[in-house]
């Protein structure tokens, strides 16, 4: 005897049981699994994010499959390797499994910084169609999808260092030097006058700066020197550094956060 089920939905899974009768009245019962198997969906993942070193970030991925999907996160800067994370999952009612993955990055650093990728596999398929030999079967197939997510840590920049002579004899050159370091790599520009009017370099100026240097703890460092020449009036500078990107999902940051400034007064004598 041969039972069709056409149009096979989840709802059709089971164990499915065929009675034999005869006219004496015995009997017998052969039963078999049905699996319905649907592919993985990824219905939400975490936006990218930018979030200042220290912090906890929490990415999420949520997906839904039958059978219970499995769930891994991997990062593509340095070696692809799994990494641990906190996975719940609800049945609804047509048979479908969601299954909610947390990865938590504790007290995030600038080398977490990198792309991680939620991948699901419910063990049957692949959605590339990627067709794999099977020394058991003809031919077997495994359903795999994936998405990715940017995460940023940013280290806000810092003075490093400042030096330079601010008092100076009327006429006589001074350079004025400040390091700055951060992550990503910091900008470093001269702004002359206490309402931070915007400088622009004049004859007997110069600036120059520094290629950048890494640090210990993975920040990036960069010195900027400003050379003036004949200084013959009492004149303000602020050194400012500056990280390049103004828009943050970490809501305990600021602008302030960004950008980081020194200021010498010169005085004459």
């Amino acid at each position: 005897s041969n039972l069709t089920v056409q149009a096979a939905s989840l709802q059709h899974s089971g164990r499915i049981e065929c009675v034999f009768n005869n006219s004496l009245g015995g009997s017998q019962t052969a039963s078999s699994m049905l699996l319905v198997v649907d592919s993985p969906v990824i219905r939400s993942i975490s936006n990218s994010s930018k979030v200042q070193a220290g912090v906890d970030v929490a990415l999420q991925c949520v997906v839904a499959g039958s059978p219970r999907p499995n769930v891994t996160w991997t990062r593509s800067s340095g070696p692809t390797v799994a990494l641990s994370s906190s996975d719940s999952s609800i049945t609804l009612s047509h048979g479908m499994i969601v299954v909610t993955s947390t990865l938590l990055v504790s007290n995030a650093g600038i080398s977490d910084t990198g792309v991680y990728t939620c991948q699901s596999s419910n063990g049957y398929s692949n959605r590339t169609a990627q067709i794999e030999a099977d020394s058991r079967s003809s031919t077997s197939m495994r359903f795999v999808v994936k998405e990715t997510v940017d995460l940023t840590v940013y280290s806000r920049p810092v003075i490093v260092s400042s030096s330079g002579t601010t008092r100076v004899a009327r006429g006589s050159s001074t350079t004025l030097q400040c390091s700055v370091a951060s992550s990503p790599l910091p900008t470093v520009d001269w702004v002359k006058g206490p309402r931070h009017t915007a400088f622009s370099t004049l004859p007997g100026q110069v600036v120059s700066t520094s290629r950048a240097t890494s640090l210990p703890d993975g920040r990036l460092q960069v010195t900027s020197s400003l050379q003036l020449a004949a200084v013959s009036a009492q004149v303000s500078f602020w050194c400012v550094g500056s990280i390049g990107f103004s828009n943050t999902t970490d809501a305990t940051s600021s602008p302030r956060d960004l950008r980081v400034e020194h200021l010498f007064n010169l005085t004459i004598y």
